[in-house]
């Protein structure tokens, strides 16, 4: 509508608010990248190192390790408040530079437009109003600078969703079960197994079988191979080798959830989901 009133002053507001709302967006992207993208990445590792905490609190406490993680803790909090004290700088000197050229465009519709009153080719109170215009302009824009500093950690974190969207399961179910289950006997018939990028087998030609309603323990050293033997029962792995059996059906022709309704793992470490 200012352009109807006076074209010139309307174009000076017009050419001068690009060019701060572009030069604004792309500074602070520019800028705003790197530490938008450090403060994820460290606010992820000081998720990970509480959820590692609170898991191996009983280890923690009994190896008096506490000095170790309280260590680490302070070392992650400084990172954060570096990169989040360089964000704010970047911020704060963002508002400065916006106030600056906030002036500027008063300044240059001043200078169009004073000359244009006292000609009597513009009333003054439509210069104020133009004046007033800018300023509401400037504040429209203002949120600029923060958002696009902030981009940097939205990218990361679109990253790593789509990583895990697009990654691979570990095993293939079928749709549908081949085969009904006639019983709960388990048997590990040959099998062998070693972790992905892991040369060593964890398990080697194992074979057992425990017929259903038996109970039975499973000792041994750490790394023997115990939590292994539940992750090849639930299918969380697949044997490197071998085959392994419940009620005479292979894992591999069960479904998830026919799978998941027999079968369950009761973790002793404390996990959080939330």
């Amino acid at each position: 509508g200012l352009y109807w009133v006076n074209a010139e002053i309307a174009w000076v507001i017009f050419v001068l608010l690009i060019l701060t709302s572009l030069s604004s967006s792309l500074w602070n992207d520019w800028f705003g990248r790197r530490w938008g993208q450090s403060i994820a990445a460290v606010q992820k590792q000081c998720r990970s190192l509480l959820v590692d905490t609170i898991q191996n609190i009983k280890e923690i406490v009994l190896f008096d390790a506490k000095g170790r993680y309280l260590d680490a803790f302070q070392q992650t909090h400084q990172l954060l408040l570096h990169a989040q004290y360089r964000l704010g700088l970047l911020s704060a000197v963002s508002r400065t530079v916006l106030t600056l050229l906030n002036g500027i465009t008063v300044l240059a519709v001043l200078f169009v437009g004073v000359p244009m009153v006292q000609a009597h080719q513009l009333n003054g109170a439509l210069l104020v109003l133009a004046i007033f215009v800018v300023f509401s302009a400037y504040e429209i824009i203002a949120g600029l600078p923060s958002a696009f500093s902030r981009l940097g950690q939205t990218r990361l974190a679109e990253k790593r969703i789509n990583e895990l969207l697009l990654s691979k399961p570990l095993v293939d179910f079928v749709p549908v079960s081949r085969q009904v289950l006639a019983g709960f006997d388990i048997v590990f018939e040959n099998v062998s197994f070693s972790y992905p990028g892991c040369e060593t087998n964890i398990l080697d030609n194992i074979n057992f079988t425990i017929n259903m309603r038996e109970h039975r323990v499973i000792q041994g050293v750490i790394g023997a191979g115990k939590t292994t033997l539940l992750r090849l029962l639930t299918r969380s792995y697949d044997p490197t080798s071998g085959d392994i059996f419940i009620g005479g059906v292979n894992l591999k022709d069960l479904s998830e959830n026919d799978l998941r309704a027999c079968v369950v793992m009761a973790r002793q470490q404390t996990y959080i989901f939330n």
